[in-house]
């Protein structure tokens, strides 16, 4: 029953609940207090630009794979060659004929490049809160 009713609460709420009831038993320390309690400030605002950009490389990389697709006959063994999206723009981009030099495939690589830094601009604040909660106060 706790399950259901768990995962039924949006994200930030279901982090609170654990913390209060955590918080009274004492089984936590006050550094992962303040770590759960920034993590759930992140998450109740939504940055709409991370949003499209982050929903928009889902699509794109759907598209690349559906471009790679059309000339794969066992997408099983092309799956365990886990392959990045920018190995996944090259060899979709190898495969057009006369439209792999259009300017598009530059825009896709932006468009993945500014999806990393803001992977890794996340990383580093939850690596900076996992070993100094107070860095970001």
């Amino acid at each position: 029953m706790l399950c259901r009713r768990f995962f039924r609460a949006p994200l930030s709420l279901n982090v609170g609940r654990l913390a209060a009831r955590y918080r009274f038993a004492n089984f936590m320390n006050p550094e992962l207090l303040r770590s759960i309690d920034r993590f759930r400030q992140e998450m109740e605002s939504v940055d709409e630009v991370a949003h499209v950009l982050l929903k928009g490389h889902l699509l794109l990389e759907e598209a690349l794979s559906a471009i790679i697709d059309q000339y794969v006959f066992h997408r099983e063994h092309l799956t365990q060659a886990r392959l990045t999206f920018a190995q996944k723009i090259l060899l979709a981009r190898s495969l057009c004929l006369r439209k792999n030099m259009l300017g598009e495939w530059e825009l896709i690589a932006a468009i993945n490049a500014l999806r990393n830094d803001l992977a890794h601009r996340l990383r580093e604040i939850l690596i900076k809160l996992l070993y100094s909660p107070m860095a970001l106060k």
